[in-house]
């Protein structure tokens, strides 16, 4: 058991990170072009999404009900027919939901980029769609694209989309918008192209919709330091991704130099937004807040495939183990702030940032606030990707499940120490900080 630890160690210091299945080759497809898949191929396709799917996720129970997994299989057998690569992903994305994990599903196609010329933010609230230059300006609510009702195309792409929870699946929807709209084939051509909300004075073409915003509102940076007042500050941090840890450090390094220098009392990083990405910068920011050993983990279940059987010898691929499986760190720096840290979650909160997050509550290094996450506290990770031979569609299954240390609560999200709406107004964030 201690030499599959050890072995184990030196592959999941990142907790979620992608890797390509084998697959035959296959030349890139215009999603937006009718092209005519024969039920023949269309079938091999869906024999072969199966078959990886169940013979790559190392406990499917652990997120699926088996009962509504095989009756949807057995009902999208019976609508196998000739089509085009679009109405393939609408059929086999009815998986989505019952897979119910952000992790495992079916990936939304690419799309040609320009054919629809949607060039402002989008952000997706609950059933509104709102469009700004940035995401930190104004904005306002999209009534309908191309004779397409937000409304209405919000409901029917959240029944095809992953995620474990309605924003989860608009976190989803927000960040692929275009690709998502051309699956339902809107209009490009119609006219107007863009209704927006009764009384908003601005012009329905989506190019001049863009250009009438490009001077207001500011840009959202992906890090951003906030002095609160009476020696309060705020640190907003969007992403974990990798590609951005030498400026995560910097940005580190500049704002603790400023946190020590004014004395700051009281520290609320806020990863509402947080979608994850790598561990290295995690545990980055965890170095300024802790002198405490801890695990992001305390235990794993994995599937053994060709990725990972080198390290596990005496197993044969297809197998699936559980074993014990702390990754203890010591954080290591010479400064470290002493003072309250609070922790802004809600269910956007995803991936290697929910990680972060319970880390902070289990090993008492500060308080959480805001809302339960949608993803699970025990939660899958390390997807694979595999390619569909006929149509080109792009499914992902995780390799591992991850157990958090401490509290977790069967398979409910990260719970806040303190529940509030986010985003919070800076003087309601002061108040709430300053009655703890």
């Amino acid at each position: 058991m201690n030499r599959i630890r050890t072995s184990f160690c030196k592959v999941l210091l990142i907790t979620c990170c992608i890797t390509s299945g084998q697959t035959k080759k296959i030349s890139s497809i215009d999603h937006n072009e009718p092209y005519l898949l024969s039920k023949e191929e269309i079938s091999q396709d869906f024999d072969s999404l199966v078959h990886f799917v169940e013979n790559t996720h190392p406990k499917m129970t652990h997120t699926v009900n088996i009962a509504d997994y095989v009756k949807a299989k057995q009902e999208i057998r019976q609508s196998l027919a000739d089509m085009t690569t679009k109405e393939a992903w609408r059929l086999f994305s009815k998986l989505n939901p019952i897979f119910n994990d952000a992790h495992f599903g079916l990936m939304v196609p690419e799309r040609n980029p320009d054919s629809l010329n949607i060039n402002t933010y989008i952000e997706i609230i609950g059933n509104e769609v709102y469009a700004g230059p940035h995401q930190y300006s104004k904005k306002v609510k999209v009534f309908s694209i191309g004779n397409l009702e937000m409304q209405k195309f919000l409901e029917d792409a959240r029944k095809i989309v992953r995620g474990e929870s309605k924003e989860l699946k608009n976190f989803v929807i927000q960040r692929r918008f275009s690709h998502y709209l051309d699956l339902f084939d809107v209009n490009p051509n119609s006219d107007p192209w863009v209704v927006l909300e009764e009384k908003i004075p601005i012009p329905t073409n989506w190019t001049q919709l863009s250009h009438s915003f490009s001077k207001k509102g500011k840009t959202k940076n992906l890090f951003e330091y906030k002095y609160l007042g009476k020696k309060k500050a705020l640190l907003t941090i969007r992403t974990f991704d990798k590609a951005k840890l030498q400026e995560f450090e910097e940005f580190l390094e500049k704002c603790f130099e400023t946190i020590f220098r004014k004395k700051i009392e009281t520290l609320v990083i806020d990863v509402s937004e947080n979608g994850g990405g790598a561990r290295e910068l995690s545990d980055k920011l965890l170095s300024y807040l802790t002198t405490t050993k801890y695990t992001p983990t305390s235990k794993i279940t994995a599937r053994v495939a060709k990725e990972n059987i080198n390290r596990l010898p005496h197993l044969k691929i297809g197998d699936t183990i559980t074993l014990d499986f702390p990754q203890w760190t010591e954080p290591k720096n010479d400064k470290i702030f002493e003072g309250k840290i609070f922790v802004a979650i809600n269910e956007r909160t995803y991936s290697q940032a929910l990680v972060f997050s319970y880390i902070v509550q289990d090993f008492n290094i500060g308080t959480l606030m805001g809302k339960e996450t949608g993803g699970r506290s025990n939660q899958s990770a390390q997807v694979k990707k595999y390619i569909l031979p006929n149509s080109g569609i792009t499914v992902l299954s995780p390799l591992y499940i991850f157990y958090r240390p401490k509290h977790a609560k069967a398979n409910r999200g990260v719970v806040p120490d303190i529940e509030v709406d986010l985003p919070l107004e800076k003087k309601s964030l002061k108040n709430i900080v300053s009655r703890q």
